[in-house]
């Protein structure tokens, strides 16, 4: 689980991996965009996407092993409770530049595994991270390549966005809450 994964200082503290999750969990995500979902619009604002939570029938195994891996990763007390999302955007939507600060309730650190199958240049939907709200630079790119993952601890600097995508993009996100801040 996230074996690997890399830990960067810049712009703001995260880690990557190259082959996040086993291939059963892998699976197990897939088969979530197969069945009927009540799928969230977000069509304003900074983030155009379709959403589904289905933290309720995250494997109990899959949820332990993916809270004691951040907590190793990020060095934070994490609780328990892990929120899962599953998300598509479709052609022509995208994320602009924001981060995901941790507020009062609100998750302390994520985890984007991404599910696309065959992503090609061109096809979008690459996550930029950014030094600062604006945008105007790119710090580093993360493809949408299959089962790799971004993580990182949500902040005041995380700023990061996602370029439009021509093609159906999948993820899988996982929110994960301090100890201190939980969802109560």
């Amino acid at each position: 689980m996230l074996a690997g994964a890399t830990p960067r200082a810049r712009p703001f503290p995260h880690v990557t991996c190259a082959e996040a999750l086993p291939e059963e969990a892998l699976r197990w995500l897939d088969a979530q965009y197969e069945r009927p979902l009540d799928w969230e619009h977000h069509r304003e604002g900074f983030y155009r996407a379709w959403l589904c939570d289905v933290s309720a029938q995250l494997p109990e195994p899959l949820r332990r092993a993916l809270v004691a891996r951040m907590r190793a990763l990020t060095g934070l007390p994490l609780t328990d409770t892990l929120r899962l999302t599953v998300q598509r955007m479709e052609p022509g939507q995208y994320a602009l530049p924001h981060s995901d600060r941790s507020l009062l309730g609100y998750e302390a650190a994520r985890l984007v595994v991404q599910l696309t199958r065959g992503w090609r240049p061109g096809d979008g939907g690459v996550l930029a991270l950014h030094p600062d709200a604006r945008g105007l630079h790119t710090s580093a790119e993360l493809l949408p390549r299959r089962n790799t993952a971004f993580g990182f601890i949500a902040g005041p600097r995380s700023f990061h966005s996602v370029t439009p995508v021509r093609r159906q993009r999948r993820t899988a996100v996982f929110n994960f809450w301090h100890a201190g801040n939980s969802p109560a």
